[in-house]
């Protein structure tokens, strides 16, 4: 730092935040931080922003998941000192450095060592009257100086409950609690409202939890203890559960539409699977025609390689060209140089001569001197010597030069040549070196290939396992989903049979249901017209258990009439055999009567079996309902623990509960429908009475016809009472079942009354719907109203057939004798109808095992399509698996094409550099030549012997 130029001291501390964001060097070191305490304003406020740097900043929520900080334990105790001081109007000081100082004491608070460090500055006198001066009285997050206030009230709070953890708890409970009270009744005076994200209601917040920890001390509560003091902390504390309890319910709301949203989308997923099935076959083909290209490759790979050899041999054969070429212009330079070296011995063999030549002249000037007049006569062959002696050094001195200049070419060739031979070298060294890096390149691309080529084998035989895999599983699925869908078939037309039939005890528990949810909705308003009604429905229970009592005895009554009827027509058939001669036509127009009887009989067995078939799928669908409450009570106990974990009612099942309760609207009318088939059945019947009736007018022979048919009527009527008895027993556990889970669902609205809900609106909407299912009741009562005077005169007329039979009695009395006979032949019919009729039991009890066999094979093929969904879905995770891979593959296979293609272009660099390399090679050779063929022709003019003419000695 840089006192006397805060400017370089800002720029560096700037440079040391960006450093630090980068993670280049770390900012807890202790220089940077005794910088907080001798840098200026903007130089600290970038240094403290850099330890924020060592953390995970903070959140401004309080209800936001924190993590530990990472500064250095030997640390914490300056870093805590420097910044405490921050706060303690200092000039170096700044809004920025408060902040980012007040995010780190509130991280380092979060800390046992750290609470520990800021006790020693207690009672943070000016922390907090710096904190309440900064914290706005206005709602809203504009002043961003809140921020410093929110983070600092969330510290204290921590240190105040660190405080009473500590051991020495009530001496820094005394020594902070009234600067702590302070700025509560300072925070709390101040208020506009409340709003979540606002950061005066964020500090008051903190204020009112650490108001509501210091009433829980006897000592320390005092001052909280003045009657307007609790009213602001309560009505505060009402506004912000109001507040949650309605962002709780926009919750509720937006998860009610994610769950219709994830409907959508499970829907919108099965649409998906068959496109996405569509889209493996698509990309099947797309990766045959990708190994079709990879092979593709690997052939151009293979190509590229065998150039590349080629090119290699070539190359070095070039070289070895080179290198011999080279190894004969050394020999030639070799071979110049031993001439240069004679030329030289021969130049100074010369100079010797001329040595001497010039001491014989001397010698003969002596000589002449000596006697001149002896050399007058050779002063002209000295005169001509002289003359040829200088030609001679004139010729010399021009060799000379000549030999220099020679020399000088060589020497000029030779450097030229040594500098080819470097270049050269240089150039020879680069390519191998190229030629190195690019095999080792082509080698580990090689490599790379071949690994590329295992995991993309792998690959294959991974995809055609899962293609086998899938495929067989497609096949299993597919062979189960049919097996399935015909057994649902079988089983929807086996339940449709059998709902025709249960609707209207669907209808009486619908009644039942809605009155019970009518007497919920009364005791939510008053218990007493809510106890009431109950006993009126009690009562009305009762009286339809008397009515099914009544019937019950009329089916008895009815079945000893029938059994009567039955001795009756054995002594019609034994009087009417006593008198066979005489009344031959007549037993066989009876022996006929009773035949058709017979073929009735069985018609009516065979509708006995049907109806035996309805009575169990019936039972069946009574098992399923049986389930569906079982489910239901799974639901309520679902409910019970929504409502222990957030007390509101789910608004989505009483969506479900209403769409039960329209579909068992739907079936309440099936059933009308039905029961209006069947009153019209009976009417039919009826009319056929009638008929019958007139025909024993008639003749004494149509009696047996009308009796037995008025047995198959009793027997019809005894088989629909028992079954409407029974039905109302089912109606009674309905009504109890239904019962409990209005006492459950009442349990339910209290505890969901007691955690505070706001469901007025949904419990309006189930009393309106409960007044329409009144309505609905009153008009169902009415209806059955009307089926049982329809019954009573179903009655009546019975009656009056039984007065017809009376009388037709006193008839029978005369032809009985002739039915003697025929008792034992009814006997024995008799006995065979008890064997038919255990057989029969025994036939249901094989039918009651079949379907409970069904029922088991329905559960276990529900439990194989679930089996089977979890496992499509697991057939879509690894579908969408292999598209992602497919897509890595797609983008390997594009990566690999772009290195491809970059070796191709490296390759043909390569090559460029290879033509330029020995185009260069050729110029250098044909200079190389050019110089030896003119050092070739320069030699002649090196005969030194044919340029002096030399005497022989």
């Amino acid at each position: 730092m840089n006192p006397k130029n805060p400017a370089v001291s800002a720029a560096t501390a700037r440079l040391v935040f960006i450093l630090s964001l980068e993670k280049i060097i770390n900012a807890d070191e202790k220089n940077s931080i005794k910088l907080i305490e001798k840098g200026g304003k903007v130089a600290t406020a970038f240094v403290v922003a850099s330890l924020t740097t060592c953390m995970y900043p903070p959140s401004i929520f309080e209800d936001a998941q924190s993590s530990p900080h990472r500064f250095i334990a030997n640390h914490v105790p300056e870093l805590v000192q420097y910044l405490v001081r921050l706060f303690d109007q200092n000039p170096q000081s700044s809004v920025a450095s408060m902040y980012f100082g007040s995010m780190i004491l509130l991280k380092i608070s979060e800390t046992t060592q750290g609470v520990t460090e800021l006790f020693k500055y207690l009672p943070f006198e000016k922390i907090i009257n710096l904190m309440t001066r900064l914290c706005p009285r206005t709602l809203g997050m504009s002043k961003h100086e809140g921020r410093v206030s929110v983070y600092l009230a969330r510290m204290v709070k921590n240190v105040w409950f660190a405080c009473e953890k500590d051991p020495r708890s009530e001496e820094l409970m005394q020594i902070f609690y009234p600067e702590l009270a302070n700025f509560i009744y300072d925070v709390i005076d101040s208020r506009p409202g409340y709003d979540k994200y606002s950061y005066l209601c964020m500090v008051q917040t903190v204020a009112i939890d650490i108001a509501d920890d210091i009433r829980n001390h006897q000592q320390l509560s005092v001052m909280f203890s003045s009657p307007s003091m609790l009213e602001k902390l309560q009505q505060m504390k009402e506004e912000r559960i109001s507040a949650a309890e309605i962002e709780k319910q926009k919750q509720i709301d937006l998860l009610h539409s994610q769950s219709a949203q994830m409907e959508q989308l499970t829907q919108d997923q099965i649409i998906q699977i068959r496109e996405r099935e569509k889209e493996n076959q698509r990309i099947r083909s797309e990766i045959q025609e990708l190994r079709v290209s990879f092979k593709q490759k690997e052939n151009e790979i293979e190509m590229l390689k065998k150039s590349q050899q080629e090119r290699e041999i070539k190359f070095n054969e070039t070289i070895s060209k080179d290198n011999h070429s080279i190894s004969q212009r050394d020999m030639t330079i070799k071979s110049l140089r031993d001439q240069n070296e004679q030329k030289a011995a021969e130049i100074s063999r010369f100079n010797e001569i001329l040595k001497a030549k010039d001491a014989e002249i001397a010698q003969i000037r002596e000589a002449s001197n000596n006697s001149l007049s002896d050399n007058q006569a050779s002063q002209a062959i000295i005169a001509s010597k002289e003359t040829e002696i200088n030609m001679y050094k004139a010729k010399v001195e021009e060799i000379s030069t000549l030999v220099e200049q020679k020399m000088q070419e060589i020497a000029s060739m030779q450097q030229q040549i040594a500098l080819k031979e470097d270049e050269k070298t240089t150039e020879v060294s680069n390519v191998r070196k190229e030629l190195q890096e690019t095999s080792a390149q082509l080698n580990e691309r090689q490599k790379d290939i071949e690994a590329r080529d295992s995991e993309i084998l792998r690959i294959k035989a991974l995809i055609k396992e899962k293609d086998e895999k899938l495929l067989e599983k497609d096949q299993q699925i597919e062979n189960q989903f049919r097996s399935a869908s015909s057994e649902v078939e079988q089983l929807q037309q086996q339940i449709e049979q059998s709902k025709n039939e249960e609707q209207l005890k669907i209808k009486e528990i619908e009644n039942l249901r809605s009155e019970l949810e009518s007497t919920k909705a009364m005791a939510s308003n008053s218990s007493q017209d809510s106890q009431a009604q109950i006993n009126a429905k009690v009562e009305e229970i009762n009286a339809l258990k008397q009515q099914i009592d009544e019937k019950i005895k009329n089916e008895e009554q009815l079945r000893n009439d029938l059994q009567s009827k039955e001795t009756e027509l054995s002594s019609l058939k034994q009087s009417l055999e006593e008198n066979g001669n005489s009344n031959a036509a007549l037993i066989a127009s009876k022996e006929e009567e009773i035949n058709s009887l017979k073929q009735q009989v069985d018609a009516k067995a065979a509708e006995i079996a049907q109806k035996v078939q309805e009575l169990e799928e019936k039972a069946k669908f009574e098992e399923s309902l049986r389930s569906e409450i079982s489910s239901k009570d799974n639901t309520i106990e679902e409910l019970k623990k929504a409502s222990e974990e957030s007390g509101n009612l789910s608004i989505a099942q009483i969506a479900a509960k209403d769409a039960e309760i329209l579909d068992l609207k739907q079936q309440v009318e099936t059933v009308n429908n039905e029961s209006v088939g069947k009153t019209n059945q009976i009417t039919e019947l009826e009319q056929k009475i009638q008929q019958i009736s007139s025909e024993k007018e008639e003749s004494s022979q149509n009696e047996a016809t009308l009796r037995s048919n008025i047995d198959e009527l009793t027997t019809t009527i005894n088989e629909k009472e028992s079954k409407i008895a029974e039905i109302e027993k089912q109606l009674n556990d309905a009504q109890n079942e239904i019962s409990s889970k209005n006492e459950q669902i009442e349990t339910l609205k209290k505890a969901s009354e007691e955690s505070g809900n706001s469901s007025a609106t949904a419990i309006a909407q189930l009393n309106a719907n409960i007044e329409e299912k009144d309505k609905i009741i009153n008009e169902k009562t009415e209806k059955v109203s009307e089926l049982e005077n329809a019954l009573n005169e179903n009655k009546g007329q019975i009656d009056a057939k039984d007065s017809e039979i009376s009388t037709l009695k006193q008839n029978a009395e005369e032809t009985a004798k002739i039915l003697v006979e025929k008792e034992g032949i009814i006997t024995a019919a008799n006995q065979k109808a008890e064997s038919q009729e255990s057989e029969i039991k025994s036939l249901k009890q094989q039918v009651e095992e079949a379907n409970n066999e069904k029922e088991k094979a329905i559960e276990s093929k529900n439990s194989e399509i679930a089996e089977k969904d979890a496992k499509i879905e697991e057939i879509n995770q690894t579908v969408t698996k292999l598209q992602e891979e497919n897509s890595q593959k797609g983008q390997e296979i594009d990566s690999l094409k772009n290195e491809i293609s970059t070796m191709k272009e490296e390759l043909e660099n390569k090559d460029k550099k290879l033509r330029q390399t020995n185009e260069n090679y050729v110029k250098v050779i044909e200079k190389w030549t050019s110089a030896s063929e003119a050092i070739a022709k320069d030699e002649p003019d090196l005969n030194l012997d044919e340029l002096l003419n030399l005497p022989p000695e």
